[in-house]
C-alpha cells in the first residue's frame, strides 16, 4: 500500500515546472489537459489495485480468523476428551480429585 501511495504523490505534482513555451515566448498558455487526463486515468488505475488489494486482505484476514475459531473448538474438544478419558475408556485417577 506505501508503493501504491507514493506513486499517487508522484503522479499528483504539478507538470508546470516542464511547460515549453510556444510562439517564441509570445503566448505561454499551452492546454495541459491532455496529460492531465492520462495522470488521472493511472491514478484511477493504482486506485482499482489498492482497493483490489485491500479486499484481498481483508479476505484472507476473514479466512484466518474462521481458521482459529476452528481450531479452538476442535483443540478444547480433543483436551477434554483425552484429559477426561484415557485410550481405554475409563476416567482418568486424576479427575476424581477435582475441587
Amino acid at each position: 500500500m506505501a508503493s501504491y501511495c507514493s506513486e499517487l504523490q508522484y503522479l499528483g505534482n504539478p507538470v508546470t515546472n516542464h511547460v515549453q513555451s510556444a510562439e517564441q515566448h509570445n503566448q505561454d498558455v499551452n492546454s495541459l489537459g491532455l496529460i492531465s487526463a492520462r495522470r488521472i486515468a493511472e491514478a484511477i488505475d493504482i486506485l482499482k489495485l489498492m482497493s483490489s488489494t485491500f479486499l484481498v486482505a481483508l479476505c484472507q484476514a476473514i479466512d484466518l480468523r474462521h481458521l482459529e475459531e476452528n481450531l479452538k473448538i476442535t483443540v478444547s474438544q480433543m483436551a477434554k476428551r483425552v484429559l477426561i478419558v484415557g485410550s481405554n475408556g475409563e476416567l482418568h485417577p486424576s479427575r476424581f480429585y477435582e475441587n
